[in-house]
């Protein structure tokens, strides 16, 4: 129950003055019983134990303690091999806070994340922005702590990634006027007022062409403005579609009334 060291041979020791040395190991709870083994065994190989002294001198190795029982002084016992430390877990190490953290055998090392750079215990956001492949060319770049958010620009759909032009006016998002034609671009739209208004396209007004004589009614025809356009009717006595007029000949087609004893004259 009890290990014995004897750095010298007993009768060596005696011829050094004494100096012998009894060490035990084991439990704390157990030195008490050591301190008389101790007496006893110094009974046993002759040193004058009135001179003996038993001091502990190691509270290392787990809970064991190594006492000494004799009047020499206390062995030169290297020390034990030291417990694995993992710095990571209990939470000894320098990394920074945007950085990982992986034991090694006898140390640590620290890994910035993704979207930082440095050291591992310094660590700088990194701006994707910086970078042309970051999003798609019709998309904004906005950078963020760690990462980065791409969104399309106006005038095209998806993820930022990827984007693709989106048709407003097959789909009805344009702000053309109910009067003008909306024509699709990359990325855009543009409106122009149909024949018969004029203004931006957003905006369009009636022209009146009866009013500005840009009709092309025959002159004996009556102009009349309408939404987007004009009509020409002939005047009375004149027969045709309004932009060619004829003269009416009444009295060859007996539409006129004269007596029957007066004489008609177109």
């Amino acid at each position: 129950r009890y290990k014995t060291r004897l750095p010298l041979p007993i009768p060596d020791a005696r011829q050094q003055g004494g100096a012998a040395r009894v060490l035990f190991q084991g439990p704390v709870r157990q030195m008490r019983k050591f301190a008389f083994a101790c007496l006893a065994l110094l009974l046993i190989i002759g040193i004058d134990f009135g001179s003996a002294r038993a001091t502990p001198f190691s509270v290392a190795r787990r809970g064991r303690k190594l006492q000494q029982c004799g009047n020499g002084p206390p062995p030169n016992i290297p020390d034990p091999e030291p417990e694995p430390v993992n710095e990571c877990v209990d939470g000894t190490h320098n990394c920074n806070a945007l950085a990982t953290c992986r034991d090694t055998t006898k140390s640590f090392r620290c890994t910035c994340r993704d979207g930082y750079s440095g050291d591992g215990v310094n660590c700088d956001n990194d701006n994707e922005c910086l970078s042309a492949s970051a999003c798609h060319a019709n998309a904004l770049c906005e950078d963020t702590d760690g990462s980065f958010l791409c969104s399309c620009t106006t005038g095209f759909a998806g993820d930022g990634i990827s984007c693709t032009n989106e048709d407003e006016c097959g789909m009805g998002t344009d702000n053309c006027h109910e009067s003008a034609a909306c024509s699709d671009t990359e990325g855009s739209f543009t409106c122009a007022c149909v024949d018969g208004y004029e203004g931006s396209g957003v905006e369009c007004e009636d022209v009146d062409e009866c009013a500005t004589d840009a009709h092309n009614c025959h002159e004996e025809a009556e102009c009349s403005n309408t939404g987007g356009g004009y009509t020409c009717a002939c005047k009375e006595g004149y027969n045709g579609d309004g932009a060619t007029c004829e003269d009416r000949d009444e009295c060859a087609t007996g539409t006129h009334a004269c007596h029957e004893e007066a004489e008609c004259s177109n």
